[in-house]
């Protein structure tokens, strides 16, 4: 029960913002970390959910902002798929009364949720993709960089291979008279 948790307290929001669905009603901000935040609002036909996400350094953006333009580009794959907005630097429009951090190293997703989201057959699924998506986005970001820089390794060893192979043979000066200098 302690380790679903986290599952039952998004779990919770989502229940109480769908109920409050067609009413309109303030914007709720959950810090999870520093410089980390989940923003719930909703709209009349929409529930909109932000993750704010602030990366560790600029490798981080520029590999986290490939990985959440495919989530943006997955709308087109299928049509049941929420709608996905992607916001590097400058905070979504939904955020304009609520204190979110800002610069280069700061991010923003945005989930468009609709009412068939929040029925009672797609509800369970739909709180387990939100409440897993930082986990998701932080373990695929440590893979992108671990294959990185197992790449970056192997192409380093390479190219030392080829330097190793490109270096003269050691020989001998002669003098004249056929006698060998000897280096002292």
């Amino acid at each position: 029960m302690i380790a679903s948790f986290r599952r039952h307290l998004y779990g919770s929001f989502l229940s109480y913002f769908y109920s409050k669905f067609s009413a309109g009603c303030s914007p709720l901000t959950i810090k999870i970390r520093d410089g980390e935040l989940i923003t719930f609002n909703c709209n009349p036909n929409s529930l909109i959910v932000i993750f704010t996400v602030k990366f560790q350094d600029s490798n981080d953006a520029a590999i986290s902002r490939v990985f959440m333009q495919e989530y943006k580009d997955g709308k087109k794959a299928g049509k049941n798929a929420p709608s996905v907005l992607v916001s590097l630097k400058d905070p979504p429009t939904e955020l304009a009364g609520v204190k979110v951090p800002t610069g280069s190293d700061v991010g923003f997703i945005t989930f468009v949720l609709t009412a068939s989201h929040g029925n009672n057959t797609n509800m369970q699924k739909t709180v387990e993709c939100i409440h897993n998506f930082f986990p998701h986005l932080k373990y695929h970001l440590s893979c992108a960089k671990a294959y990185l820089h197992c790449r970056m390794r192997s192409k380093t060893e390479e190219l030392i291979k080829i330097l190793n192979r490109a270096r003269p043979e050691s020989f001998d000066k002669k003098l004249a008279g056929s006698r060998s200098l000897l280096k002292q």
